[in-house]
Parts: structure tokens; sequence; C-alpha cells
């Protein structure tokens, strides 16, 4: 069966999405909705597309502590729920900022110097994206469900000082890419954004909930912490499954015993390969290794 890759790296196989993003093949869909490839399927898409590997999920939302978990809130959005702590500071958020919906092509002009600047905050191995990178980023986003784009702006001067790439697919939404300015961070402006969001999609239109993505693997993640601590985002589990490239799969039992020398790194290959051999971690810790 041949292979439909008309959207960028989004290929469709069997009536089924895979986003092709840097040699990992990935489903297109929430983590609550079922995809579980058999094994005839996984070697086709390993012939037809030739990732590093495939990566999905199963058992969404289990009480087992797997290592692998998305970071969602299922929850109204009430303030009272809140601490004074960070009631104060989204009040404080109200009187410098106001969020709201906007067009991809504000995005497309404006966007990029607030992604520059908070990429700069990352401890990464990944190099930033181009400005054409990121444009035509915003061009090519899959068409399965729906986007949605919001700002953050300053109350003085009408600014755009944050925004945030929200994807929405079966009453779920998930806030895929959050920039914001460092110099807002300090008056609040995260803490605006985040609750606005979440009245909007929590409360308005009633979805079952709302997650900022997996478990970060390539480089720590403080918008996830964030999100815990201060927004009562809770830590859904479920069990990652991995299926190598066969080269692959070999260079993973060689230098899996050395894992240690790897993984945490913020350096070029070494940060790769960390990530890998954390991937494999993961799955052996849950007894489903190679």
């Amino acid at each position: 069966m041949a292979i439909n890759n008309t959207e960028g790296n989004i290929i469709r196989y069997q009536d089924k999405l895979w986003n092709h993003y840097q040699h990992v093949l990935l489903p297109v869909y929430p983590p609550h909705v079922r995809v579980d490839p058999d094994p005839a399927v996984r070697r086709a898409l390993m012939r037809l597309v030739k990732p590093y590997f495939i990566r999905w999920t199963t058992a969404w939302d289990c009480r087992e502590n797997t290592g692998f978990w998305f970071i969602i809130k299922d929850r109204k959005e009430d303030i009272a729920d809140y601490t004074s702590k960070i009631r104060n500071s989204i009040s404080r958020g109200i009187r410098n900022f106001h969020a709201r919906i906007i067009p991809a092509s504000l995005l497309k002009t404006q966007g990029y110097p607030l992604y520059l600047k908070a990429f700069q905050r990352y401890q990464t191995a990944q190099a930033p994206l181009t400005e054409a990178q990121f444009r035509q980023q915003l061009e090519e986003l899959f068409t399965e469900g729906r986007w949605e784009f919001w700002g953050l702006f300053e109350n003085q001067s009408g600014s755009l000082v944050g925004y945030s790439m929200n994807w929405i697919y079966d009453h779920s939404c998930e806030y895929k890419t959050i920039k914001l300015d460092p110099a807002c961070l300090k008056e609040s402006g995260s803490y605006l954004l985040i609750h606005e969001m979440n009245k909007y999609y929590l409360n308005g239109l009633g979805f079952r909930y709302v997650n900022d993505g997996s478990r970060s693997l390539m480089h720590e993640s403080n918008i996830q912490e964030f999100l815990e601590k201060k927004f009562l985002f809770r830590k859904a589990y479920c069990r990652l499954n991995i299926h190598y490239n066969p080269w692959v799969k070999r260079a993973v039992n060689l230098l899996y015993p050395l894992r240690n020398l790897f993984y945490p790194r913020h350096d070029g290959i070494s940060a790769r390969i960390g990530t890998l051999l954390k991937h494999e971690e993961i799955v052996r810790d849950m007894g489903n290794g190679i």
C-alpha cells in the first residue's frame, strides 16, 4: 500500500496520520485516541518512511507510574482553587496584559522575534528555526482537527509579547507551542494567558481536557512544571512503545550500558543519543524493551 504524503511531514497510511518529525514517526492524534499499530503496519511504515523509530503510547491515563506521561488539566478552571499567591499573580497579569484569539497572519508577521527571545532561554541541543522556517512551519500545519492561535498583548502599548499555538481534536486541546517574551514573565503574563485559555476551553467549550504534550526528554520543560505547580495540571500516565529501525536497534543495544554518560546532555550528538537511550530506559523499566 502506498503512502500519501501531501502535508509537509504528515503521512497517511491505512487511514491513520503520522508525523515524520526529526526522523521519528509519531501518531497525529491526542493521547486518548487509541493508535496501536500491529507488527505488519510497523514493518510497512518502517520500510516506506525509514524513520529511526516509531513511537506511540497505549494505556492512556493509567494509575501506574510508567515513567511517561502527558501533562493535562481535566477539571474546570476556577480561580478559587488556587492559592492567594497564584490569584494575585493572575490579577497582576490582568492589569498588565490581555489575551485573545488571533489570525495566523499576525503570528507570521510578528511572531518570529518572540520565538527567538523565548528560545534563548532553553537549554537544548537544537538550533532555532530561521525566520523562513518559522513561517513555513505555520503554513504546513497538519489539517487534521483544527488550529487556534492566541496572542498575549501588553495593555499599555498593545504590543504582542507572547503567543500560543493550540491544536484541537475530539473535544481536547493541546497547547502545542507557547512562546513568551521573557520580560513579560516578571509581570505575570504567563499566568494571564494560561488562565484565559483554560477558561475558554474547559469552561466555555466544555472540552474533556487541555494538555501541554508529553514528557519532554530532549530538554527541560519549565512550562510543564509551571502548569503542574501553579495551575493544577497533572501527569496522565501511559505506556511508551518504540519500534526501531534495525540499525538503530543495534546501536541502542550497544550503547545502552553507557546511557548515564549521555543523559542528560545539552550538546549536539551526545544529547540526541542520550534522548534516544532515555526512551529505551523508560520502555525497559516497563518490561517492554528490546
